[in-house]
């Protein structure tokens, strides 16, 4: 086959830069049209591949997003930004198993924020850990490290001595309720020679947790519960992560839904006066449920078995909360409330509404 021309590459480069323009923008279909007309023109066109793959990731579009990533695989089995969004595309439809090898490219792929972890001992990849040492660093955002937390009692089970490390504010919460040695990840850390080490989002693969395995009980409990019931409620996360502008809710519909819910309280620690999350898990405890968008307050209500109804935005969904269903194996007692495909929350409010009276109803 020959190459393609220049005056073709310059073109595809141009088309290529205006669907870039497009999922900035969140234009969704416009970005899939013009990578579409790419692929067309060039099959091969590898950075149009992957964009078409992450849009059709992005809208909840798996099993398309993952033949896509697949295709690019296929052409180049190396690329890191393929065998990542590989990874994310299997690791939404609950295949941890077989995302855990691509999901190792994560570490070379700009944009992540993923630090590569560097330890002066092995990495564990499954091997027998009875009367072995072994740390296990945290990675991404609190939210994800306490969903990754379920995973401690099954490495104490394999006979593991555990050291987690975590970040600052969940130290003391880490430490009450889960039985293992709790580490904050800051500063200068002294620890005992260890035999491997591992990350929080490696647990899952390593440990085979596919579909409904990385159900659990609750793993996560207060110390001294505040009881007096209520509603608990956060409408928005930290600015500063990548997926804020989808998840966070604007003000009208922030107001909106605190008149659904009538006087709930809220959960930031600016108004509770919590100083780490154990502080905030004694404030859950007592209440009848809580009600958030994605964000850490979600996975500790899950993770203590809290009623938790969580504000899902469709489209850039983060992956274990799956597609197309208001259930998640993570947490027995979450239901999801989708935004509109165009992240609209009207539609999901009225939902949310209409649950709520009946849930009301029925507390009566």
């Amino acid at each position: 086959m020959n190459a393609p021309s220049a005056e073709v590459l310059e073109a595809a480069n141009r088309l290529l830069s205006e669907a870039a323009l497009a999922i900035k923008e969140a234009r969704w279909s416009d970005a899939e049209r013009v990578l579409s007309g790419i692929l067309d023109r060039w099959p091969n066109h590898k950075p149009a591949l992957y964009n078409l793959g992450l849009a059709n990731h992005i809208l909840g579009r798996t099993h398309d997003a993952e033949r896509i990533f697949r295709r690019g695989v296929d052409l180049d089995p190396e690329n890191h930004q393929f065998r990542y969004g590989l990874s994310r595309a299997l690791a939404v439809q609950g295949r941890h198993s077989e995302a855990y090898e691509y999901f190792k490219s994560r570490f070379f792929v700009p944009g992540t924020g993923i630090r590569r972890v560097i330890y002066p001992a092995p990495q564990w990849q499954g091997e027998d850990l009875r009367g072995k040492r072994i740390v296990v660093m945290p990675e991404q955002g609190i939210g994800d490290q306490i969903q990754m937390a379920r995973f401690a009692g099954r490495m104490k089970d394999l006979g593991a001595t555990v050291t987690w490390l975590c970040h600052g504010s969940l130290k003391s919460l880490f430490a009450h309720s889960l039985e293992i040695d709790v580490l904050a990840a800051a500063g200068s850390i002294s620890l005992p020679k260890q035999d491997y080490w591992t990350t929080t989002s490696d647990l899952v693969g390593l440990l085979r947790a596919d579909g409904d395995r990385v159900s659990s009980p609750p793993y996560i409990r207060a110390k001294h519960p505040r009881y007096g019931g209520g509603v608990g409620l956060v409408t928005s996360g930290n600015s500063s992560q990548g997926n804020d502008r989808f998840r966070s809710l604007g003000e009208n519909d922030a107001s909106t839904l605190r008149s659904i819910l009538g006087r709930p309280i809220s959960l930031l620690p600016a108004d509770t006066g919590a100083s780490d999350f154990l502080e905030t898990a004694d404030i859950v405890a007592g209440l009848d449920l809580v009600v958030t968008v994605d964000t850490a307050a979600a996975h500790l209500a899950g993770a203590m078995g809290k009623p938790v109804w969580i504000l899902i935005p469709e489209p850039a969904a983060h992956w274990p909360w799956s597609r197309g269903t208001d259930k998640t194996p993570w947490y027995e007692t979450a239901r999801l409330f989708r935004s509109s495909q165009d992240g609209s929350w009207s539609e999901t409010l009225e939902r949310l509404r209409l649950a709520f009276n009946k849930w009301s109803s029925g507390r009566e």
